[in-house]
């Protein structure tokens, strides 16, 4: 169908990076449709994904990298991490262009304050990504020192990345006993939590889409301890389709 959009969605973590390539349909496209959708818009963020997956929503394709298996980060050199990254991107690169995809949106969870090794990831993530701007100041120039004006500047011209919260992607869930206050209320930790409600709330929604679409994603043979990486990349995105459709 034409008139899918795509979605490339990354969770960065300080050796682990997922990622997560979501088809969705934009509100326009699926006007007949829209009263369905918004009826699963609801206050307690709970939305029946047997009507989201097939053709409104679907997982295309999910990767995991170890971008530092046989180093310790806070020992290696950001030049050696950001090689692994463009690595990993390449590979992400390749499978695009050879099956003709062209992600219209990049999504990336805001890195806080304490996260300072995943936040040099996300940012090289995000120049990856950028297109360039132009509406800079050139004040030195060792063949013509005079001062002069780049303007080339476009209105959101990089609107297509999107930088999202951390507490989107744990805002809502698939099926009443995956809310994340089940989880909460069962493990100790908020990051334990976390992981859990994304984790078998993705888990919820890849089932669904391989029992009802012919879109299967193979996804039994990966341990817990690393779907969740994936998990948050799914989540956060979908979030974010969820905010479209809804139009906020």
């Amino acid at each position: 169908m034409s008139d899918i959009r795509y979605i490339l969605s990354f969770d960065c973590a300080d050796k682990t990076l997922g990622i997560c390539l979501i088809g969705w349909l934009p509100k326009e496209h699926i006007d007949e449709r829209i009263e369905c959708i918004k009826s699963v818009i609801s206050s307690d963020k709970y939305y029946d994904s047997a009507k989201l997956v097939g053709d409104l929503i679907f997982v295309k394709n999910m990767w995991l990298f170890n971008l530092l298996p046989d180093l310790v980060v806070r020992d290696t050199e950001d030049a050696i991490r950001l090689g692994r990254l463009k690595s990993a991107l390449m590979v992400i690169r390749k499978y695009m262009n050879t099956n003709g995809l062209k992600p219209h949106n990049v999504i990336v969870e805001y890195q806080m304050g304490q996260n300072d090794l995943s936040r040099l990831i996300s940012a090289a993530i995000i120049y990856e990504f950028c297109d360039e701007d132009g509406n800079i100041q050139m004040s030195i120039c060792g063949t013509a020192p005079s001062t002069s004006q780049i303007n080339e500047h476009k209105e959101d011209k990089n609107s297509h990345i999107k930088v999202i919260m951390p507490g989107a992607k744990n805002s809502f869930h698939f099926h009443p006993s995956l809310s994340y206050g089940n989880f909460a209320a069962k493990y100790k930790t908020t990051k334990t939590a976390n992981k859990h409600h994304t984790a078998e709330n993705f888990k919820y929604f890849l089932q669904l889409q391989n029992s009802s679409s012919n879109k299967k994603i193979k996804f039994d043979l990966i341990k817990h301890s690393e779907i969740n990486h994936i998990s948050d990349a799914f989540m956060q995105a979908v979030y974010w389709i969820l905010e479209q459709w809804s139009g906020s």
